[in-house]
């Protein structure tokens, strides 16, 4: 190779570090995310925020991060959507290529035949007029009436040539001028009732044209015409030519500036492009697009973000907010920054670079600069170098180029210090080699006098009295427990420098010696991973896994502050830094900022795309954060500011009972209503819901309650709410929004609901169910009886039959029995005007009654339900006593309760003598309990015990009526064929009674 090829192959490889490019944030959305086809058409924002994507294969919608697509299923004339448009009503048109047009009011696609009116098919551009909207063709125009749905054509702007295809729209006084690709520059009157089309001009070629105030911008074949408005008008040649390939698309936002959508057909040379101050500038690499088939433009002030449209790969959406600013860096790794000399230095993979604040390169210290000093050192002092055996860190002279490694930079003096796994340099500001210690160190730092600090990660500390002359004094952890070991990070203070370390916690020295807090116990943290020292001398640690803490060391050590793990985003806390009076942590899921208690996050929604954070440091008013390709810059005081949040909360999908309620109710995705009366069957409701007008609502966190005395729900990140089974009741469904950007709450009531109350909670059906449920006892009682009576037979089976025959009469007798009581219970809340009371009661007594006849007719039912029922009956006795009825059941854990069976109704008129005649109404703590254990294989034992009056009273009553008890006894006789007591009774005045019971069981 010749000496100048030398140098030009050296100048190309130092290219990306002589001049610092940046990058602004982008998301590319394609079909992975939602999109519904990648070759995109045309791009449109409405007047309500939201993003629309006309493809080849149907319209999307971007809201909140997501995608919803519409086909011909949906109403769409075609799937090729070229063209998209918003009129003065709000409704949006949508034109295909070769279908004809689409409206969308808001709740549904309307089609207009191709025989209502349209010149052409294929659409090419709409041009919102008043109350009108012009439609350019392949070949013509047409005019919708947006009043009437009426489309007229005009017939004279028929030309019939492959080259009529309209191509563009402006208005200029009233007038209004479109383009076509090849024959020409028309005019027409768009008030008139039949427009008359004029020639302007014979320009051609022209593939899009943009006025852009007193300017026209037409494109071409490979390059942009700039007019003068008038010139284009009058014909004249364009004032200026500038640009390559085909631009499709302008936009212009403060008309200083003009973005250009282009794809050159034919030559690989589209994109994204910028004309400012007669320059035109590439901008696919500054907006990070790879695509050369842009042919769509459009911006989001509210977002300020660009979104351009491509034919081959979706769309690109890059915010050119300045306040984040990415620097690839030649995709090289950052380690560390330093901003001193007013400089800006940076360590990364490949070396050491310096530049000036403005970012022109001063000098670039590669691998084999540092690799040549090592080897000279090497050479010269042979005999004098360090030794392991001295407890100095292992280092391997023979290390390559290649495997070199950097691990961070400090300052001291205006000098550079870089440690490295071949030793520890010391350059000047302009970097030049000042000092070679052959050391191997993770960390290094000085003393607050400016002494150089050396730590090994296993043994100790050194502190050097003369670098050049390795003069220095060794403090050994093995034989002090105060000094560090295995430190993460050393920094300076005023006068003291700290030492964190992964396991032993924290340290400083203080000019004499060394101290640990955690053998002091001032702080017995172990696990200290990142450490930071604010401007005004406080210290940020942050553990492994535990809280960070914020503390002074001023005389004695105070934390004043903590940030639990669970205020921020990301498990890994890679950096800590400060600004004013806000911490700044970096996390692997990106930027978390600290202030007064709350928490605001930044991350890839922001422009925090590549969030491998390697380093980070504060410069006057900028954070620069180091990544493993390049580093960010953010302007602190602007992303800092307070802003004002302004959204609201609308529902998007409702469904009941596991079905989503009709397209009629909503309007523009959304929900016309704030309230909703269902029916009580209807009570189970799932609420998708959406936050509308919030520039980042990937941020926001959501918790609900449905009455305000409720507790809140816990925070959750999908925008939703599940009832299930919600009872009767009005209900006012609100949600807090946590927002993680602003670090804000707030509280929205969302909707109000009410479920109505059963049917039969009405009075009218509360008094048809009464006499229902006296005339079927009467009528269940008769039959029976009669049953019993009819039976004609043998003297056994008579005797048999007559025993079967009364014990259903007796089960039968036990209906009407707790019936009546249930039935007072009732009156009495009804007579004391508790109506709410009274249908609560009615509700449960109405599962208990259905329970009773269901399990009255029967022998024997399972011991699960007979328990279940005997609950049940506890819980309405307990509320018509007030609820201050202390109760329990027990079951022996060896009966299984789903697979033995016994009598229905043993049970409960024991009970029922408990609520009747066991406590006085001023008993102080009344108490019931219940056990059921088994006897032996074909009888359980129930134990009812209460702490009342005792028999001894309940008999001097003379209202006391045993009847219950005599049928349960009775009844068990029966079924066992013998007659015996088996209820019992033990009762003292003191504790109350004791009953129990034999009950057989199959």
């Amino acid at each position: 190779m010749s000496k100048k090829g030398f140098y030009l192959a050296i100048i190309c490889l130092l290219l990306p570090f002589w001049s610092i490019s940046q990058q602004f944030p982008l998301i590319h959305h394609t079909t992975l995310d939602g999109l519904a086809n990648n070759a995109v058409r045309s791009l449109f924002i409405d007047s309500r925020g939201f993003l629309w994507v006309g493809t080849e294969h149907g319209v999307s919608l971007k809201e909140n991060g997501n995608f919803q697509n519409f086909y011909t299923d949906d109403g769409l004339a075609h799937g090729s959507c070229w063209a998209i448009t918003e009129d003065s009503k709000g409704q949006m048109w949508f034109g295909s290529y070769g279908g004809g047009i689409t409206k969308f009011d808001g709740e549904k696609f309307t089609s207009f035949p191709l025989d209502n009116g349209l010149i052409d098919s294929r659409i090419r551009h709409f041009y919102p007029y008043q109350n009108k909207i012009f439609v350019g063709t392949e070949n013509g125009i047409s005019i919708i009436d947006i009043d009437t749905e009426k489309i007229t054509s005009i017939e004279n702007s028929v030309l019939n040539s492959p080259q009529s295809y309209v191509s563009g729209f402006f208005e200029h006084e009233g007038i209004i001028f479109y383009s076509t690709y090849g024959m020409g520059v028309y005019s027409f009157d768009p008030n008139e009732a039949n427009p008359n089309i004029n020639l302007v001009n014979e320009h051609s070629f022209i593939y899009a044209m943009k006025k852009i105030g007193g300017k026209v911008y037409s494109s071409n074949k490979g390059f942009v015409d700039e007019f003068l408005l008038d010139d284009f008008i009058a014909g004249e040649k364009p004032k200026n030519t500038f640009g390559k390939s085909i631009v499709w698309d302008y936009l212009s936002i403060d008309q200083k500036a003009i973005y250009m959508a282009a794809w050159g057909i034919y030559a690989n040379n589209g994109g994204a492009y910028l004309y400012k101050d007669q320059q035109f500038e590439n901008l696919s690499t500054t907006f990070d697009i790879d695509s050369k088939s842009i042919n769509s433009i459009v911006y989001s002030a509210d977002k300020e973000v660009i979104y351009l449209g491509s034919l081959d790969n979706g769309v690109y959406a890059v915010s050119i907010n300045q306040d984040i600013i990415y620097h690839p860096f030649g995709d090289k790794e950052i380690l560390d920054l330093s901003f001193e000399n007013n400089q800006k230095a940076i360590l990364h993979q490949d070396g050491f670079s310096i530049f000036t604040q403005e970012s022109e390169l001063i000098k670039i210290i590669e691998r084999h600069n540092f690799k040549r000093v090592s080897e000279n050192y090497v050479k010269s002092r042979k005999h004098q170098l360090p030794k392991h055996e001295d407890d100095f860190f292992e280092l391997d002279f023979e290390t390559g180029i290649d495997e070199i490694l950097f691990y961070e930079m400090q300052s001291n003096d205006g000098n550079y210090w870089i440690c490295s796994n071949i030793g520890i340099f010391e350059l000047s500001e302009k970097g030049d080699f000042l000092n070679y210690l052959p050391i191997h160190s993770y960390k290094i730092g000085f003393t607050p006098d400016g002494k150089f600090i050396e730590t090994n990660p296993y043994g100790g500390v050194r502190i050097y009295n003369d670098v050049s002359k390795m003069d220095y004094e060794y403090f050994s952890f093995e034989q002090n427990k105060n000094i560090p070991t295995t430190v993460s990070k050393v920094i300076r203070a005023k006068d003291k420098t700290y030492f964190s370390s992964v396991f032993e916690g924290l340290f400083h020295w203080n000019g004499s010696e060394f101290h640990s807090y955690k053998y002091t116990a001032e702080l017995p943290l172990s696990k200290i991973k990142q450490m930071h020292i604010t401007r005004d001398g406080k210290l940020v640690l942050a553990t492994e896994f535990d809280a960070i803490y914020i503390a002074e060391d001023k005389g004695t050590f105070e934390i004043q502050d903590t940030i639990e793990r669970s205020q921020i985003v990301g498990k890994t806390v890679l950096f800590l830094e400060s600004y004013q009076d806000h911490i700044l942590i970096g996390t692997e899921k990106g930027l978390n900022i600290y202030h007064n208690g709350n928490v605001r996050v930044l991350d890839d929604e922001q422009g925090l795309s590549h969030m491998l954070f390697k380093t980070a440091k504060v410069d006057n008013e900028l954070l620069y954060i180091g990544t493993n390709s390049g580093y960010y810059v953010l302007d602190l005081p602007k992303i800092l500011q307070a802003e004002s949040v302004k959204f609201q909360l609308s529902i998007s999908q409702v469904s009941i009972n596991q079905k989503p309620i009709g397209e009629e109710n909503f309007s523009w995705f959304v929900l016309k209503h704030d309230q909703l009366k269902l029916p009580s069957g209807e009570n189970t409701l799932l609420l998708k819901f959406k936050p509308v007008g919030h520039k980042f609502p990937e941020k926001l966190l959501y918790r609900y309650r449905l009455l305000m005395e409720d507790e809140w729900s816990p925070y959750s990140s999908e925008p939703q709410i599940f009832l299930s089974y919600l009872p009767a009741g009005n209900y006012s469904i609100e949600v807090e929004v946590y927002d993680q950007f602003s670090g804000k709450n707030t509280v929205t009531t969302l909707l109000k609901l009410q479920i109505l109350r059963p049917f039969y909670q009405n009075p009218w059906i509360i008094v048809l169910f009464m006499v229902s449920i006296f005339a079927i006892s009467f009528v269940s009682y008769r039959a029976r009886m009669k049953k019993l009576n009819d039976q004609k037979a043998s003297e056994q089976k008579i005797q048999r039959q007559l025993a079967e025959t009364e014990l259903e009469a007796l089960r039968s007798q036990m209906n009407p029995h707790f019936i009546f009581n249930a039935i007072n219970s009732i009156q009495y809340y009804i007579l004391t005007g508790d109506i709410d009371k009274a249908n609560e009661f009615i509700g449960k007594f109405s599962i208990l009654i259905r329970k009773t006849l269901k399990n009255s007719s029967k022998p024997y039912i399972k011991l699960s339900e007979e328990w279940t029922y005997l609950q049940t009956y506890i819980e309405i006795e307990n509320e018509r006593k007030g609820g201050h009825i202390n109760w329990s059941v027990e079951i022996d854990p060896s009966i299984e309760i789903d697979k033995v069976s016994v009598p229905p109704m043993l049970i409960q008129p024991i009970i029922e003598n408990v609520f009747i005649h066991a406590f006085s109404h001023n008993h102080p703590n009344p108490t019931l309990s219940i056990y059921l254990k088994a006897m032996d294989f074909d009888t359980l034992v129930c134990t009812v015990k209460d702490n009342g009056v005792g028999m001894q009273k309940v008999k001097k009553n003379p209202l006391h009526d045993s009847k219950g008890i005599d049928l349960v006894n009775r009844r068990v006789s029966l079924i066992k064929g013998k007659e015996k007591e088996y209820v019992t009774f033990s009762t003292t005045v003191d504790s109350g009674t004791k009953v129990e019971i034999e009950i057989p069981f199959r």
